[in-house]
């Protein structure tokens, strides 16, 4: 079976197959202009959407901040969550389609840096998409209580963590359903509700909000809404950024087990391409 990431110089080349790789996806994205335009507009309909459904109901504030700040942070999920379905959760799916997933495994270079760029040059490619939804959150009447920059720059942190994690898993199991595309818009949904994203967890049925304590996501995204706009402090959100850590840690040692079970299962059967 073939070593993810090689012993003898392995962090600097893990590290220039990181970076090669967001370059690369970073680029392809933004080749076509009609990417660049809707792009940023899902999250913006999105946003705009929860928000009128709130106001129609008669609602003001959600767990006590406004629905402009609610919904702002997130929307932010959701953008990291998109990036984790479409890019970091289809890279494999993406060489397989390009015809070069037989030249990726058949290089020394670590399957989980390519995976690892893939989702941070779709991360860095939905920056636009972050700045609109912040200003959207600006003109619906967020308002900041933060305490703690360090803690709201951690708790953002995490939501990327998060997002990176929660793909690693999505790569090997979209690849093995042969129908990744499928999958993600199956797939990609039901965590708008599990996630928190537009309405309180603690509001789910016990079912699904047992459901939505193993997305590490939710977790990051509870820290980011209290710590920006809750004036919660480093230690009033560190429960919620060690539950991420640790779904996270979970999602990531899953996710490198199906990518060497998928890689091993391909080349034991002589099938490199998948077809």
């Amino acid at each position: 079976m073939t070593t993810l990431v090689r012993p003898a110089g392995g962090i600097a080349e893990v590290w220039q197959t990181i970076a090669a790789t967001s370059v690369v996806t970073f680029k392809r994205n933004n080749a076509y202009l009609i990417n660049i335009i809707r792009i940023p507009l899902f999250p913006v309909g999105m946003f705009l959407t929860s928000f009128l459904a709130w106001r129609a109901a008669g609602v003001s504030t959600i767990d006590g901040v406004n629905i402009g700040g609610f919904l702002m942070a997130g929307m932010f999920g959701i953008i990291c969550w998109t990036s984790a379905v479409w890019e970091t959760g289809s890279a494999i799916e993406k060489e397989r389609f390009e015809g070069t997933i037989a030249a990726l495994y058949l290089t020394p270079a670590s399957r989980i840096a390519v995976v690892a760029g893939h989702g941070l040059g779709g991360l860095a490619f939905l920056i636009p998409s972050f700045a609109m939804i912040a200003l959207l959150g600006v003109l619906t009447g967020a308002r900041l209580y933060i305490v703690s920059p360090v803690a709201v720059a951690l708790a953002g942190s995490m939501m990327i963590v998060a997002a990176l994690s929660m793909g690693f898993l999505l790569a090997s199991f979209f690849i093995l359903t042969r129908r990744a595309n499928l999958m993600a818009n199956v797939i990609q949904h039901p965590l708008y509700l599990l996630g928190g994203f537009i309405v309180p967890r603690d509001q789910l049925p016990a079912g699904l909000y047992t459901l939505s304590q193993l997305m590490p996501i939710a977790h990051a995204v509870d820290a980011f809404r209290t710590s920006m706009l809750a004036s919660a402090s480093l230690g009033d959100i560190t429960s919620s950024l060690l539950a991420t850590a640790l779904t996270s840690g979970l999602f990531v040692l899953a996710g490198l087990f199906g990518i060497r079970k998928v890689e091993h299962a391909a080349k034991r059967a002589g099938q490199l391409d998948f077809f």
